[in-house]
């Protein structure tokens, strides 16, 4: 079977094609609605339109998913052109004594149903007829033309609903609804396989199957291997080409994580945290310490390998995981630490904005002189590029707030002697210097290069 479809929808975007042109790719569509493989040729299925009902795969849906998630598009449009509740919705028996039959108001959404949905059965047909005798002595359009004007209004009418969706996307949620509970299905007697779906919820990221299995097996799952390939045959969990490596969806992950106990979930993520950790894998190992409830762990992590990941060219990763933090979600000295981590990092990466405000965040919980002293200094070297009256006010707070022999004096004396010198207060300029080599005698030799240069 071949899905034909006429010229501008091979390549026109949906959105700029006629209404007859757009209005042609639903009926063809219809008319291809039994078979998945016909529909995924159509343009509709390669469009925005399915998206929402992408749930196993949204990044490389197969053929079958795209037209299955066509076919269940086009199914809710018929069910909008209904003008009530339908009593039997698709799928189910329909009695012929149904009232909704013979109302002129249910026509259209009746031929639509019963020509393309749920088809008559051949054993339905009336003597000598086929679809169309049998729809229309069902409900009583008493003309074949007036029985294909009113096919022909639906089918406008779903395309208007299909123009619009397209247009605003006001039905994305109750489309992915629909595509999870279809999909959801397929695991109604398949506890094993539910079971592991629950645990590989705690990933989301690429993860590998041995710890999957691993996980199956300290929780007891009987039978987890023949359950992991029922899953993997179906797609509902994604494997690498080496099949090492697992991926379950966004949309699953999901549904399937705020559908497990609390204490479940961060027992799982311990078990994953710890596999990482032998791994040595950092930026994973904090982000399922976090997700335990173990946020200190996590934030003491990050605190010592965040140069390491910064030499890694990982710095923007470091910054997503200190902004999962929360205020309440650790100590006030903790905070504070990760707020002048962030004003470090976004100073390292061109975001003054982002690293004054990391500071100011800091100086709202430093109660010691000394935590006050380093944001100061902080501060002051941010502004030192962009306003120098602000920044040198700053540099005057941190220095008052510093112990004499601080090595971070002699780096604030030197940033302050610059801007003296940029300013050509010179005697400012000399004195800092000279009080910044003083102090850089005892330190490393880097820093008294810096000053004497």
């Amino acid at each position: 079977m071949t899905f034909q479809s006429n010229g501008p929808s091979s390549g026109t975007p949906l959105a700029l094609l006629s209404e007859s042109s757009f209005t042609q790719l639903i009926n063809e569509a219809f008319r291809h609605y039994h078979s998945t493989l016909a529909l995924s040729r159509s343009a509709l299925a390669n469009s925005a339109l399915i998206l929402p009902t992408l749930v196993v795969d949204e990044a490389s849906p197969s053929a079958e998913e795209r037209g299955r998630g066509l076919r269940l598009l086009l199914r809710w449009a018929v069910e909008q052109i209904a003008p009530g509740t339908v009593p039997f919705p698709v799928g189910t028996f329909r009695p012929f004594d149904d009232p909704t039959w013979s109302e002129p108001l249910w026509w259209r959404y009746n031929i639509l149903r019963h020509r393309y949905l749920d088809p008559l059965h051949p054993d339905d047909f009336v003597d000598g007829g086929r679809y169309t005798e049998t729809l229309m002595a069902l409900t009583g359009i008493t003309s074949t033309d007036a029985f294909f004007d009113e096919r022909n209004r639906a089918i406008r009418e779903v395309a208007d609903r299909l123009r619009q969706q397209l247009m605003d996307g006001a039905a994305n949620q109750t489309l992915q609804q629909m595509a999870l509970a279809e999909t959801v299905q397929l695991l109604a007697a398949q506890e094993e396989a539910t079971t592991l779906l629950g645990i590989a919820a705690v990933f989301d990221e690429i993860f590998p199957r041995s710890l999957l299995l691993a996980m199956a097996t300290e929780e007891q799952v009987l039978h987890s291997e023949r359950a992991l390939n029922y899953l993997i045959k179906n797609r509902l969990l994604l494997v690498g080409d080496d099949q090492r490596h697992l991926l379950l969806s966004t949309t699953l992950r999901a549904y399937f994580y705020q559908r497990q106990p609390a204490d479940r979930v961060q027992r799982r993520h311990r078990a994953v945290a710890n596999f990482y950790s032998d791994h040595d894998d950092p930026l994973l190992t904090v982000r399922h310490w976090f997700r335990a409830g173990q946020s200190e762990r996590a934030a003491a992590i990050l605190f010592a390998e965040a140069e390491a990941l910064v030499h890694e060219l990982q710095g923007a990763e470091l910054i997503e995981a200190l902004l999962q933090f929360t205020q309440r979600s650790v100590a006030d000295t903790t905070w504070r630490e990760i707020q002048i981590l962030l004003s470090d990092l976004y100073y390292r990466t061109g975001q003054p904005e982002d690293a004054v405000a990391a500071c100011r965040r800091a100086l709202q919980v430093a109660e010691d002189v000394a935590d006050q002293a380093r944001i100061y200094r902080r501060l002051g070297k941010l502004y030192a590029t962009r306003n120098q009256l602000h920044a040198l006010p700053y540099y005057h707070q941190a220095a008052e707030r510093f112990a004499p022999t601080n090595p971070e004096l002699a780096d604030l004396l030197k940033d302050r002697g610059w801007l003296h010198i940029l300013r050509r207060n010179w005697q400012e300029a000399e004195r800092d210097l000279t009080l910044a080599l003083s102090i850089a005698q005892t330190t490393a030799g880097a820093l008294q290069a810096d000053v004497m240069d």
